[in-house]
């Protein structure tokens, strides 16, 4: 059996909270007596500052704009209690998430692959609006409205801006499409229909591409208000990329990886699929020169006409910009830890590391993380670094297939500290995880100590 191995050595970039938290190592692991292991720990204080930040941004551009994120992003009550106070928008994707939003007032959104009649009856009755990718889905939501006799809000997912190689994979509508489905079947075959909106799917974080995506569903929405049908709002979805590491180098080191196992059908835990035609699915960037509010601002400053630009066209048509920024919100406000249970020697030149966390909770990180964790050693000594394979506790670590490898600052210690930094963001953290994850917030108080207090969970 053929092992693959790996080990990049990309190096996260690290808020200043959490430096700062790192510095006091008696507090770390008093902290990891009392709440055991694997824990994520939360700042709820950067979560509001990233909110804040981000929506006193938006005021420079006099536009209205809404900001949306999905249901499943957030099951934490602190952050809930933030994004409430914001009135930041849920898009939900089943009717539990929907009961939830509805204590909360913030469902607004509802969006599922594959739609069950259930899920449409629970929307149109909700007053919600779903979002729609494909004819059929909108006829069955036109017969539904039609039973319950109620008009069901709609938005369409466009796609397929560009003729060659964008988004061949996204389930959605082009342009024409949408035009021609709204202009001529809204209002007569499609009666119990209203058109709210439009959901702009580019998955590439490149500025042309998203500014053209805009450009094209400004001028269908023009078209259409001749025909007597209102755009309210343009989703632009994601735009405000974040730095996952520190320097463009690592992000080079990484993609490049990525691209040659791919490619090759390696089965590497980082690397991104290929699809039905052979080419690449886009991988996240962890580096981009323009991170967050540079890039959406690089993208609403670019012309529509000779006279407006994209974020003056949207204004001067009383259309609303909605974004969904879930990473940049969620950015460098959570870390999670891990104690290492036991030590041995690999191979020569390596070491077998077990840390308190089940396998498939390390498989989710390994896959999906792709950066280089911390190791905070219990005891500091003058060892020279060394290299380690990690392992959860369950692991069959004589059969493994592909070993995790990780740089150590010295000989890992029974008792020190495996730290993923920024994982917030992901959709990884501990609720998709098999095996139970504590959730630990901690805040500074007035004398800039740190303290702490567990997420109350409800059955």
């Amino acid at each position: 059996m053929s092992i693959q191995v790996d080990h990049l050595g990309i190096k996260p970039a690290i808020a200043d909270w959490m430096k700062e938290f790192f510095s006091n190592k008696d507090h770390i692991f008093t902290f990891m007596e009392e709440y055991g292991s694997p824990v994520n720990v939360h700042n709820p204080d950067m979560f509001r500052h990233n909110v804040e930040e981000m929506t006193g941004f938006f005021k420079k551009f006099d536009l209205p704009v809404r900001i949306v994120l999905p249901r499943n992003a957030c099951q934490l009550s602190r952050y809930n209690e933030i994004i409430a106070e914001h009135r930041i928008n849920s898009l939900i994707s089943n009717t539990e998430e929907l009961s939830t939003c509805n204590s909360l007032h913030q469902a607004t959104f509802a969006y599922q692959e594959k739609w069950t009649d259930e899920m449409m009856y629970q929307t149109v009755e909700h007053g919600l609006i779903a979002i729609l990718d494909n004819e059929e889905d909108v006829e069955r939501l036109n017969k539904i409205a039609n039973k319950l006799e109620i008009e069901a809000k709609i938005g369409l997912r466009l796609s397929k801006f560009i003729s060659k190689g964008n988004n061949k994979s996204v389930k959605a509508f082009t342009p024409n499409e949408a035009y021609n489905l709204i202009s001529e079947k809204f209002g007569i075959e499609l009666p119990y229909l209203q058109f709210c909106g439009f959901h702009i799917q580019v998955n590439e974080f490149c500025i042309w591409k998203k500014a053209q995506a805009i450009r094209h569903t400004l001028v269908i929405t023009e078209l259409l208000h001749r025909r007597g049908f209102k755009t309210n709002y343009i989703d632009i979805g994601d735009v405000f990329p974040v730095n996952y590491v520190a320097h463009q180098k690592d992000w080079d080191t990484l993609h490049k990886t990525i691209k040659k196992e791919a490619k090759a059908q390696v089965p590497f835990k980082g690397k991104t699929s290929l699809d039905k035609e052979g080419e690449e699915n886009i991988q996240y960037p962890y580096f981009n020169k323009f991170p967050k509010e540079t890039f959406f601002e690089k993208i609403i400053i670019q012309p529509f006409s000779a006279q407006e630009l994209l974020f003056q066209a949207m204004r001067s048509r009383g259309i609303e910009l909605i974004t969904q920024p879930k990473r940049a919100l969620f950015d460098q406000t959570s870390l999670s830890l891990a104690v290492i249970t036991d030590v041995r020697k690999a191979d020569q030149d390596h070491y077998q590391v077990t840390i308190a966390m089940s396998q498939d909770q390390l498989d989710n990180f390994q896959q999906h993380y792709k950066m280089e964790p911390l190791c905070i050693m219990k005891e500091e000594n003058e060892q020279k670094p060394t290299k380690g394979y990690l392992f959860g506790l369950n692991s069959d670590t004589a059969n493994a297939e592909t070993k995790w490898m990780i740089d150590f600052p010295q000989i890992p210690t029974k008792g020190s500290l495996i730290c993923f930094v920024n994982t917030s963001g992901h959709d990884f953290q501990s609720k998709g995880n098999e095996g139970f994850v504590k959730d630990i917030y901690i805040m500074e108080d007035q004398k800039q100590e740190w303290i702490h207090e567990p997420e109350i969970t409800t059955a």
